[in-house]
């Protein structure tokens, strides 16, 4: 079944929705939910132009729209790597990062910045493959978990950066944060979205003088 103009940008916008969820858990205190996020950021932003896309041969006008937006897009350094990015996720299921940590005001022996262990807690650690901190946990048949908290960003700070970089974006991304880029990238999709919905949406019009209701009265 063909899908309409408005179907289209309804997807489109359940797209962008499922990206921007992405950028709200790299803000959890959970490791693995922050390497999520940074994945959703990548494969589902860079798929609301490909749904977009499904408007060419729909409406009037669209190839005039978009063709500046590529050309806009292939000279962004943080568009292009994204588009890699995703395209390196999708297939080879990779998401290279480092992590940093910096200390500002920590004292090894003082584990209240932890806040209240967690039963089975062996131990603490800060800044995982994932730039998660918290407590190492012992289960009972003798394995361990991360039990992932936030610590108090004014006595440690863990910030995650892209690896692995082509060498091409090296400068406009290597020595950005995730949640940085991520968030310029997706304020630049949100706008060629909401371009779209005002370019190809449906428009509201002045309804024609018999429509009106009839309770408003032209005053002079």
């Amino acid at each position: 079944m063909a899908r309409s103009v408005d179907d289209i940008l309804r997807d489109a916008r359940a797209t962008f929705e499922t990206a921007q969820l992405g950028l709200d858990d790299l803000d959890s205190a959970d490791g693995p939910r922050r390497f999520a996020g940074a994945r959703n950021v990548a494969v589902f932003g860079r798929s609301v132009t490909f749904v977009i896309q499904n408007l060419n041969g729909k409406v009037a006008g669209f190839e005039d729209w978009y063709g500046p937006i590529q050309e806009r897009m292939k000279g962004d350094p943080v568009m292009g790597y994204f588009l890699e990015l995703r395209n390196r996720i999708l297939k080879q299921g990779s998401l290279p990062t480092t992590t940093r940590v910096t200390v500002a005001e920590l004292d090894a022996g003082d584990a209240r910045p932890w806040g209240r262990p967690p039963r089975g807690a062996i131990s603490r650690f800060i800044g995982d493959e994932y730039g998660g901190s918290g407590w190492m946990v012992e289960l009972s048949d003798g394995s361990t978990i991360p039990y992932y908290v936030k610590l108090p960003s004014d006595k440690v700070r863990v910030e995650q950066f892209f690896a692995e970089i082509p060498v091409k974006f090296e400068e406009a991304v290597s020595t950005r944060p995730l949640e940085e880029l991520a968030k310029e990238y997706l304020a630049k999709v949100a706008e060629i979205l909401s371009s779209c919905e005002k370019e190809f949406g449906p428009k509201s019009k002045t309804a024609p003088a018999s429509q009106r209701a009839p309770y408003l009265k032209r005053i002079k």
